[in-house]
């Protein structure tokens, strides 16, 4: 089954019928704040976003486009959702539930996760060189809200700058980085580093250990 909406083409099955009106309606709504917070004044294709009703055909296929001859991607258990260029996959909620650590979210958490998805789709339509770990997760979890209801002093940031430029598993120190940078420096200052891969592999070890040193202080509002 297919919708299409200002800025996506949706791909869903039966399975999401109960809630697609609201899935719909939040999508059309958030997408337009997204695609406005990076200026993207001619948006061009449209963002393809999939939910697929089987787990296991989700990850045959991340493994399939993942892989690399003689060295086959093994897809964490955690995984529920992924973006590639102008494509997004996520699952049903019923089979959103079934990966690790998502067993007890919400559809909200579902719904915040294919945000998540469509501002990294977002992002390529900007980013020409491909941004650090810190910038690119920062960005999706904060726009997507996945941190806003959580208090950040208790929060612990605990990465180390290898992590922040090319990933780790907790996105947590992604959303610390970020929201340390964009508080301390603005949006400008983001974009800017976005821009200039040159200027983004000057500062971020600096921006890094003026993270680390804010929260250590315990300071983070």
């Amino acid at each position: 089954m297919i919708d299409e909406l200002r800025f996506l083409v949706l791909d869903y099955s039966k399975k999401d019928l109960p809630y697609i009106n609201e899935l719909c309606a939040y999508l059309e709504k958030n997408c337009a704040s997204i695609v406005q917070f990076f200026d993207i004044k001619n948006f061009g294709e449209k963002v393809n976003v999939k939910l697929w009703d089987s787990l296991t055909d989700f990850r045959k296929y991340y493994e399939k486009l993942f892989s690399k001859p003689n060295a086959p991607y093994v897809v964490p258990k955690w995984v529920c959702g992924f973006a590639n260029n102008n494509d997004v996959h996520t699952l049903t909620f019923s089979e959103f539930v079934k990966t690790k650590s998502n067993e007890d979210s919400t559809f909200d958490d579902l719904k915040k996760t294919v945000m998540h998805e469509f501002v990294h789709a977002c992002q390529k339509k900007i980013d020409k060189f491909g941004a650090y770990a810190w910038i690119t997760e920062g960005l999706a979890v904060t726009l997507s809200g996945q941190y806003e209801n959580v208090d950040v002093n208790k929060l612990k940031f605990d990465a180390t700058l290898n992590e922040m430029q090319f990933g780790c598993s907790n996105y947590t120190n992604y959303f610390l980085m970020f929201n340390y940078v964009y508080k301390t420096y603005g949006k400008n200052h983001i974009f800017k580093l976005i821009k200039n891969i040159n200027l983004q592999k000057t500062k971020t070890e600096k921006l890094f250990n003026e993270t680390k040193n804010y929260y250590a202080q315990g300071k983070s509002k």
